[in-house]
């Protein structure tokens, strides 16, 4: 693969898959290579499989899931299906609505306020406790 030569890599990597103890870290990293070099020789439906293959033989990751969504987009059109094959998106989702009313804005207040609402600034002490 580092060679630029695409399908020698996915004759070797498939050797080395078929000879590696299967749901190991090494077979899962050769599986994302091989999935790589498939990709890299314009077989974007083989490669989707074996990415799929080695993503759910281990553990949920936001950076390979979202590489095995782009890749199921670009072979299928659409994510449909995609949870249902891989699971769930790892990536955690952001706050969807709130209570507006309930939020309050950080206030400065002036020296006059301060003043107005009885409240004093004491120097800091640098004495030792």
């Amino acid at each position: 693969m580092q060679n630029g030569n695409p399908k020698d890599a996915t004759i070797h990597l498939k050797r080395a898959i078929s000879v590696l103890p299967g749901d190991t870290p090494w077979w899962r990293s050769s599986m994302w290579r091989l999935g790589d070099a498939l990709e890299s020789d314009d077989k974007a439906a083989e490669a989707l499989e074996v990415y799929i293959k080695a993503y759910k033989a281990a553990p949920p990751d936001m950076i390979r899931y979202s590489i095995v969504e782009t890749l199921y987009k670009k072979v299928n059109g659409t994510t449909e299906g995609l949870n249902g094959k891989v699971g769930a998106n790892p990536t955690p989702r952001p706050l969807l609505s709130y209570n507006r009313h309930r939020l309050r804005k950080p206030r400065l207040l002036n020296l006059r306020q301060l003043h107005s609402q009885r409240m004093t600034l004491r120097p800091l002490s640098l004495r030792p406790v």
